[in-house]
């Protein structure tokens, strides 16, 4: 006798008119935290339970349906009673209670059970918090879009492949927001040790705004690395002493070929410094995102490990004795 059943059964109903397809291909489920009355045509309708009685339910759901004179229940009780017969039992052999459902707290545990297999333990809550991310957007774009496809069973077990890949043991998962931090340009004031390197060489907003881009990516997604534990022993120094080597050849092969006597020739060389850091590609065991990198190498200059100018070293003892 529920309004709120025989709406939900209306919507359904409505979409089975409009493709009778539906009705075979589709699983309709109830849920909810309370348990359904025995006897009911809900306790009926339990997934995999020994009581489960399509027949019965139907038979229980029309004589309500003609029982009631509820006038809100109306369209959905008559949209059920002209239901062809063969159509309206295939809809109800689709039709699934899950009852006595978690609630909000204790729902966190099995959805873990749930994922678990496959993936270390140790990634196991951030792998979770992925997955529910991911269902979260798709279930509210599903709500609040009339043109939303429904999620198929085929595009989440993909989706779910998908975001185990990047939290097996030999690869680094990418933060899911990793791509979206904001852009914050620069400003008179920043007085950031890897700023002021790029001060030193003269060098344009767009490309230093470009590597402070890079910087706070490199370092978010570094920092949530390191908390997870996920980097192994030393791998995070390794890498920046790869990215330091790298450099140093760079800067030796560089003089090589330009002048650097003056204190423009010097400027220009580290501009072109620079922009070799930016454009060289080192990758972090699986990562190869380029913003890693250039962005690891702005966190060298801040620590000043490395430096644009040749003479960085000692312009910024200056600078810093200036202020």
């Amino acid at each position: 006798m529920s309004v709120d059943i025989w709406k939900t059964l209306l919507i359904w109903i409505k979409q089975i008119q409009e493709n009778p397809q539906v009705a075979a291909e589709t699983r309709f489920v109830f849920m909810t935290t309370a348990q359904a009355a025995e006897g009911s045509a809900f306790a009926l309708l339990r997934r995999g339970d020994a009581s489960r009685d399509v027949t019965s339910a139907t038979l229980k759901l029309a004589a309500a349906a003609g029982s009631s004179t509820n006038q809100v229940s109306a369209d959905g009780r008559e949209a059920f009673l002209q239901m062809e017969p063969a159509l309206r039992k295939l809809f109800m052999s689709n039709v699934i209670v899950f009852d006595n459902a978690p609630n909000i707290i204790d729902v966190r545990e099995e959805v873990e059970g749930a994922l678990m297999i496959g993936v270390p333990a140790e990634v196991l809550s951030d792998y979770t918090d992925r997955v529910e991310g991911w269902w979260f957007r798709r279930v509210i774009a599903g709500l609040s879009k009339t043109d939303s496809p429904a999620i198929s069973l085929t595009s989440l077990s993909a989706k779910l492949a998908e975001i185990r890949d990047d939290f097996r043991v030999s690869g680094l998962p990418l933060h899911p927001d990793i791509e979206k931090v904001d852009v914050i340009g620069l400003s008179d004031d920043d007085e950031r040790v890897f700023v002021r390197q790029m001060r030193l060489v003269g060098l344009p907003d767009g490309p230093a705004n470009r590597a402070v881009h890079d910087y706070y990516r490199a370092f978010v997604q570094r920092s949530k690395w390191a908390r997870q534990d996920l980097l192994l022993d030393d791998e995070a120094e390794i890498y920046d002493g790869s990215l330091s080597d790298a450099f140093a050849r760079e800067v030796e092969a560089a003089k090589d070929f330009h002048p650097c006597d003056s204190e423009d020739e010097k400027r220009t060389l580290g501009r072109k410094l620079f922009h070799w850091a930016a454009r060289h590609q080192q990758p972090l065991r699986n990562r190869h995102e380029l913003w890693l990198s250039s962005g690891s190498y702005q966190m060298l200059a801040d620590r000043k490990s490395i430096g644009w100018h040749l003479d960085f070293e000692e312009l910024l003892k200056k600078d810093e004795q200036k202020s």
